[in-house]
């Protein structure tokens, strides 16, 4: 986000269940992202009166990148990056 990109140049994306994740060691890193492409507009709308929100797989799924196309993530890998000369 701090890249300030959108569609298409980004895509958003969820892990199920990722509120129970610590995805912190990932921050500032260059990653491959393998998962399930689906379309936002087909997403169930989560159970609430207040504020309906999209839900994929238990995950509330924001789509900042404003896609179409939103990503269930499966598989997360840091990219090695070359060492400095």
């Amino acid at each position: 986000m701090d890249g300030k990109v959108s569609f298409p140049h980004c895509i958003s994306g969820v892990f199920a269940n990722q509120a129970a994740l610590d995805l912190s060691s990932f921050d500032g890193k260059v990653v491959n992202v393998s998962g399930t492409l689906l379309k936002y507009a087909d997403l169930k709308l989560e159970d609430s009166p207040v504020l309906p929100r999209k839900i994929l797989a238990g995950s509330v799924i924001p789509n900042f990148c404003f896609g179409n196309n939103v990503l269930l993530i499966k598989h997360l890998d840091i990219v090695p990056q070359p060492s400095a000369p």
